[in-house]
């Protein structure tokens, strides 16, 4: 596998078997963070992404990247994520997500 990921022009990293990508794994923590701070309106969503991509040298905010990979696909993983993980309080989905999905705002 790790040829076939390799071959492909990508980095195979291997992982203990857990459920989702790692990908997914570590991106929930961002996103669900960050639905969390407008969720308790700590912040404005732009002045969260700003804040990732100028002072801590990411390369989207997580509201940029959300938008990037729509609200459409992002939830469902979330609550993959969420279910798999025996509904872990950390990967909790976000209650501003289900609304946009619903009214078809999904991101770019």
């Amino acid at each position: 596998m790790r040829t076939l990921i390799e071959g492909a022009g990508h980095r195979a990293v291997v992982t203990a078997h857990q459920p989702g990508f790692l990908v997914n794994h570590a991106g929930r923590g961002l996103y669900t963070e960050g639905l969390r701070i407008l969720e308790e309106q700590v912040a404005d969503h732009r002045d969260v992404d700003t804040l990732l991509r100028e002072a801590a040298g990411f390369r989207m905010g997580p509201f940029e990247l959300l938008d990037l990979t729509g609200l459409d696909v992002s939830s469902k993983v979330m609550t993959s994520i969420y279910e798999q993980f025996q509904h872990e309080p950390r990967f909790r989905p976000s209650s501003l997500v289900p609304p946009r999905v619903a009214a078809g705002l999904f991101g770019r």
